[in-house]
Order: structure tokens, then sequence, then C-alpha cells
């Protein structure tokens, strides 16, 4: 990438730019709160992608992927061999009657990326049992929650992005539903073609009402960096949510076929969690189609969780 040649004033606006993203960015990471009780928009924390849950979620600092956004909104800025547009469509099920489906785009317009995200979490058959409890359940009832983000990146030095992601959550549980906005900012800095750091505070919102319990979205703070070599991939993130602190790192090798990474060995490893450890997963690339799985095994007899996507890129 080309160094781009600024007048004073949009020095200027790139400078203040910078300046707020970092202040407010900063802010969250020390005004964390200690106490989220009554954390909801569960949709919002949980796993978005084959590969980047294969890699054990530490992606704030991995840009160019139609995943970057949900983990760092100026990581959709990529580099210039990043597609100019590109889209991802997973399907992940959990146990036996929860499904969680996502879709991701991105495109370049001049320097500027605009990004769109969308995410569904269905629940089926859950047992409702009234204010009294029973034995058997007294109907069946249904929880679905849909978040939608729309973000924009911007190249502000020849190193340096920042990005902003504005979103929508809608939630139902049996009849009683809500909807809620919230926001999402970050930065990435790519120190060389090998080593990149992000940050980034997603989640950031009013307290919403469903019924007459007062909920808290779950702001998360996201801290790390990757390192690349020829074809491995590493990556470390420090990572707040719901007040705890977690650890998580990933990794992944390109296997070359005639000249270039086709197949792609993954694995992760969390820490700081109740249920989850380690993840590993694979990606078959063949031109501008790529096949991602991930495998998410839980512990306390929660079973395990498969992840299956696809995404397409064009130049």
């Amino acid at each position: 990438m080309k160094p781009v040649n600024l007048s004073k004033s949009d020095s200027l606006i790139r400078y203040s730019v910078v300046r707020l993203v970092s202040l407010v960015l900063l802010s969250a990471l020390i005004v964390t709160p200690d106490a989220q009780a009554d954390i909801g928009g569960k949709l919002l924390t949980v796993e978005s992608g084959a590969r980047s849950s294969a890699m054990g979620e530490a992606f704030v600092s991995i840009s160019g992927d139609p995943l970057s956004q949900y983990y760092n909104p100026a990581s959709s800025v990529g580099d210039k061999d990043t597609p100019g547009f590109s889209a991802y469509f997973g399907h992940t099920a959990y146990w036996e009657n929860i499904n969680f489906e996502t879709a991701f785009f991105t495109l370049r317009e001049g320097k500027t990326r605009f990004s769109l995200g969308a995410r569904i979490a269905q629940v089926n058959d859950l047992e409702g049992r009234g204010a009294t409890a029973s034995a058997a359940p007294l109907y069946l009832f249904d929880s679905r929650d849909v978040s939608l983000k729309f973000g924009v990146a911007y190249p502000i030095t020849e190193k340096l992005s920042a990005g902003l992601a504005l979103g929508y959550l809608s939630e139902r549980i049996d009849v009683f539903s809500t909807t809620v906005l919230n926001a999402d900012l970050g930065l990435q800095y790519q120190q060389s073609e090998k080593l990149a750091f992000g940050v980034s505070v997603s989640n950031f919102g009013q307290d919403y009402r469903l019924d007459s319990q007062s909920i808290s979205l779950p702001v998360t703070v996201r801290a790390g960096g990757s390192y690349r070599k020829s074809d491995l991939l590493l990556s470390a993130d420090g990572v707040i949510i719901d007040s705890d602190f977690h650890a998580q790192f990933g990794a992944e090798y390109g296997v070359k076929h005639n000249g270039a990474n086709r197949l792609f060995l993954r694995a992760g490893a969390q820490t700081g969690y109740d249920s989850k450890t380690f993840t590993a997963g694979l990606g078959f690339m063949q031109k501008d189609f790529r096949i991602d799985y991930a495998f998410v095994p839980y512990r306390n007899d929660l079973g395990q969780s498969h992840q299956f996507a696809i995404s397409f890129f064009l130049k």
C-alpha cells in the first residue's frame, strides 16, 4: 500500500478520528463494569464463524476475512491483496434443538471498506412450567435472537485503520420480545506483512427490558496480535466479557498444492471458560471459494458443536 499524501485538513480530521476511537477504546478497557448481573444478548457472544472458532476466536488482529468484522470492525480493511467483495455463510448445530446461522459481507469502495453481518439464533421446544415448578412441562415455547450490524472501516495511515459498526438486536423469548441498538469500535495496526495488532470494544448500548427484567448488553473488550511466517499464522488475544478475562490462542497452517495453499489445518485454545478449552478445524480453498469446518467440544456433559461454512471472494 503506497503512502497517502494528506492535506492539513485531512490530517487533522484523521488525527481526530484516531484520537476519538483510541479514547473510547481506552476508556472501555479501564472502566469495564465489575458487575454485569442479568447480562443478555447472548447471541452477541456466541462463536461467530468456522475459521475463527477453529482458531480459538483469537481473531481481533486478523484482517481481510469476512469474519474479521465481528471481532474488530477495523480489520475488514485488509490489504492490497484483499478481494473487493467477500461473502460468508455459516451454520452451527448446538446439541439437538439449537441452530445458529450467520452471514457476513464486505465491499471495498475506494479505500473504504463496508461490511454487513447478520446472525440468527433459534432455540426450539423449550419447556415452560409456569410460576410454580412442575414435574412435567405445561407447554413448549421457542426463543429467537436476530442481530444485524453495518460497519465502515478506513485506513487512517499506511499501517493504521479504524472501524465503526452500528448494530440492531432483536430478542424474543416465549411471548416477550424487545429490540436494542448497539455499536462496535476498533483499531488495527499492521506493523509489517508478518506482524499485526488489534483492539476493539463491541456491543456498546443502553440497558433494555425483557418483560419486567432489566438486561445489560455483553460489552466485550478484545486486544491481541498475530504473526505470520510463510504458511503458518499464529494469534493470541486477551478478552474481557461478562467481567471475566479470557486468554485465547489460535494457529493456522496452510498446506501447499501446485504452489498455492489449498488445505488449512487449524487449532485453538481458550482459558477462563467453564465448559470449553480447545478447538480444531479444517479449511479448503479452491480459487475464489472456501469451505471451513470447526469442532468445539464442551465439558460438563454439554456435548459438542459442529460449524460449517462457505465463503466467496471476488476481486
